[in-house]
């Protein structure tokens, strides 16, 4: 069993050494998880205590700016190779002093062949990047124990590239990789460390992110018949952008009225804890033809936006804005204003759009946000991006989406007029029969009818329709019968503010007739 004596060392690691130093990047903020009391050098994060003897605790993680709600699960179990089961020593897990770090998660088991193991999987509730933690005490005593670790990073269930293990103490361990993706640790000196000592201490670097990550704590083949094996672990720390920027889209009304204009309002937020730096910029592409930007796009609020073509004409539109947007989930409002036009039929109008730059770490530029085609109602309002979005596709950070209904609002209208107040048997007379659309939306399969009347022998029809030219009508060789019994109709559509216009040339019959 491991000494529990009381060895006077000098503290050969500084007492309360933290991983978690160097990690981040200017742009992003450490955050720090640990055990026990807390110490002076976390500058944000948790200092939580462990219930001896229970093997599954959750623990909320506070964060910089509002990027709160980060939780870290923890769930151990022991796995037996032998017929005698390992079994945890009396108290254990609990709170110790290891690798002369006092209140770091104590690992104490008896294990009796080698092999034997204490699986402990940390889950975290979002990816987290960059995280490190220390191992501590992992060391070897001849008829004792023989302490190796097996460390693998998890990412949507699948496992990622393995953690870099340092040692304090060169020449102590080897490290290797194996086969299921682990990274491996071995003790290779044969001497004991002590609960007092820091030379057989490790630290666990993970440079790509991670939502879970398992510890294999196996009794090694050093010692064939092993009795306590015990390691520490704490000091975990990993990092988050200090400017996270995301994006939401509304539409100011439910439907959008073909023929006239839309409105889109969209909410720019700083999620992270330091206002941005710079110009953060939003591009919004339509996915619809026949709905373009208004150029120029005035939204005012400090706002500068430059309409463009990306596949449809007047369907991108790219706006900077450089007043700084304060952090703790501070937003800003843009609007934008869209043309549908008359003959727009296509629904519903899908826009997507992307938020990026202001320092972000994660959404520096579009580029490193992922293509804006990309965006969809799943994956409104993320977050993050790279190691720190919620869920799904890192790379659907900083994106909003809007699916609009469409309306048509056709006006039709008929007028006949005749400038002859009283007709003879024998007269010709002239009807003028005008067809208008007020609008604002074309109407498709509008069809003129003139139905005939009895005494009214109606030989000839010219059209014209105003504005010149702006009409056409199926079929084209219509006749004066084809007006009164099925109708001709406009091709393809019967576009707004216009009228299309019959003049009849009619012989009276009968006399007493109109």
């Amino acid at each position: 069993m491991k000494s529990l004596l009381a060895f006077v060392f000098a503290c050969l690691i500084s007492c309360g050494v933290y991983a978690q130093s160097s990690a981040c990047t200017a742009n992003e903020d450490v955050v720090t998880f640990d055990f026990g009391t807390p110490q002076t050098t976390i500058a944000t994060g948790s200092t939580v205590t462990w219930t001896a003897s229970t093997t599954a605790n959750t623990y909320s993680v506070a964060t910089p700016g509002t990027l709160r709600g980060n939780t870290i699960g923890f769930a151990l179990s022991i796995t037996s190779v032998s017929t005698t089961a390992a079994v945890w020593v009396a108290g254990f897990p609990a709170l110790g002093t290891q690798g002369n770090v006092p209140n770091s998660l104590d690992l104490n088991f008896n294990s009796f062949a080698p092999g034997d193991f204490v699986r402990m999987r940390m889950t975290f509730n979002r990816p987290m990047d960059k995280v490190r933690f220390n191992m501590y005490d992992v060391d070897r005593a001849a008829g004792g124990w023989h302490d190796i670790l097996r460390i693998a990073g998890i990412l949507n269930s699948n496992t990622t590239t393995v953690p870099l293990l340092v040692p304090t103490t060169a020449g102590r361990h080897t490290t290797s990789t194996t086969g299921a993706g682990y990274s491996e640790i071995d003790t290779t000196f044969d001497g004991n460390c002590a609960s007092t000592s820091g030379v057989c201490n490790v630290r666990v670097d993970f440079a790509n992110p991670v939502d879970a990550i398992e510890v294999l704590f196996v009794a090694g083949t050093g010692v064939a018949a092993p009795t306590s094996q015990r390691v520490g672990f704490n000091d975990f720390s990993y990092c988050v952008p200090r400017r996270d920027l995301s994006l939401t889209k509304t539409d100011v009304t439910p439907t959008f009225v073909a023929g006239q204009t839309g409105t889109y309002t969209l909410a720019i937020t700083n999620i992270g804890g330091t206002q941005t730096v710079g110009t953060y910029t939003v591009t919004d592409i339509i996915s619809t033809t026949g709905v373009l930007f208004v150029n120029p796009q005035t939204p005012g609020g400090g706002w500068t936006c430059t309409v463009a073509t990306t596949t449809f004409a007047r369907d991108t539109v790219n706006c900077g804005r450089s007043t700084a947007l304060a952090g703790n989930s501070a937003t800003t409002n843009l609007t934008l204003t869209v043309a549908l036009a008359p003959t727009l039929t296509t629904a519903p109008i899908v826009n997507r759009a992307k938020v990026f730059g202001g320092g972000d770490p994660n959404k520096l530029t579009l580029a490193a946000t992922g293509a804006v085609s990309i965006c969809n109602a799943g994956n409104e309002g993320y977050r993050g991006g790279g190691a720190t979005y919620f869920s799904g596709a890192a790379t659907a950070a900083g994106c909003a989406y809007e699916e609009t209904l469409l309306e048509r609002r056709a006006a039709l209208s008929i007028t006949k007029t005749n400038a002859t107040t009283t007709l003879v048997a024998g007269q010709t007379t002239t009807y003028t029969v005008t067809f208008a659309n007020a609008g604002p939306s074309a109407a498709p399969g509008a069809t003129f009818l003139d139905t005939s009347t009895s005494g009214l022998n109606c030989t000839t029809a010219t059209f014209t329709s105003s504005p010149i030219g702006s009409l056409t009508v199926s079929p084209s060789t219509y006749t004066v019968a084809t007006l009164q019994s099925t109708g001709v109709t406009v091709s393809p559509t019967f576009p707004p503010n216009s009228t299309g216009t019959f003049v009849f040339t009619c012989g009276v019959r009968a006399t007493g007739l109109p």
